[in-house]
């Protein structure tokens, strides 16, 4: 829904001669910055949580946690942030800038 709200700003930024492509990299760019900021926030949340009901469960002050386990929960959030924005963003890039700049919000 965020994305689809910035149709008048990436018209905009079309209709002043900006391509296609470049307008694609700039949301990549984009999104890829806030999937890091993401990823830190909740790993950080999970590594305090889980070591401190390991520690009281089992004594261990590290969490064992399987590799698939990681890559399943990094790939999954990667993934679903990629298509949550680059979808929508594809299907604005369709419309023609002039017709999106007058979509009102």
């Amino acid at each position: 829904m965020a994305a689809l709200a910035r149709s008048r700003e990436l018209s905009l930024l079309r209709l002043t001669g900006v391509t296609r492509g470049q307008v694609k990299r700039m949301v990549h760019a984009e999104q890829a910055g806030l999937l890091g900021v993401a990823l830190a926030i909740g790993g950080t949340i999970a590594a305090i949580t889980l070591t401190s009901v390991v520690n009281a469960l089992a004594g261990q002050r590290i969490p064992y946690v399987p590799a698939g386990g990681w890559i399943g929960i990094v790939g999954g959030t990667v993934a679903l942030a990629l298509t949550a924005t680059m979808l929508p963003i594809g299907r604005l890039l369709r419309t023609p800038p002039v017709q999106g700049i007058g979509i009102r919000e």
